[in-house]
């Protein structure tokens, strides 16, 4: 059920891309890119990794890329944003190191947040 919602949402974003696309060469005005990402905005990954490694929407927004360690498959929450003020190590499950993957490929080279801009971050 979750998972058809979140490729309705996915699919129902791209296609309102292509008919704005097509709204804009009737007026010929230049194209945006299509979307083809796996994602297409920060929501997605970021339900995703909330469902699945149990983080808060703080220790989510100052997650950076060096907190994970792709080959071992942790994250490492820093006590500065964590609740209890103590740094730990969440395991990734396979969903949460498969939308890492994905969100990775996505990033700008030197961002150094996993979900910049996010919430007024970076």
């Amino acid at each position: 059920m979750v998972e058809l919602a979140r490729s309705r949402r996915e699919e129902t974003l791209r296609q309102a891309r292509i008919h704005f696309n097509e709204w804009r060469a009737a007026r010929g005005k230049s194209l945006l890119p299509h979307r083809r990402e796996p994602y297409v905005d920060h929501l997605q990954p970021i339900v995703l990794l909330a469902m699945n490694t149990g983080l808060r929407r703080n220790e989510l927004l100052q997650l950076g890329w060096q907190d994970i360690d792709f080959e071992a498959k942790w994250l490492t929450v820093r006590g500065v944003s964590a609740k209890n003020g103590q740094t730990r190590r969440i395991p990734l499950n396979t969903e949460a190191h498969a939308t890492l993957e994905a969100w990775r490929k996505l990033a700008k080279e030197g961002e150094s947040r996993v979900s910049p801009g996010v919430g007024g971050v970076d």
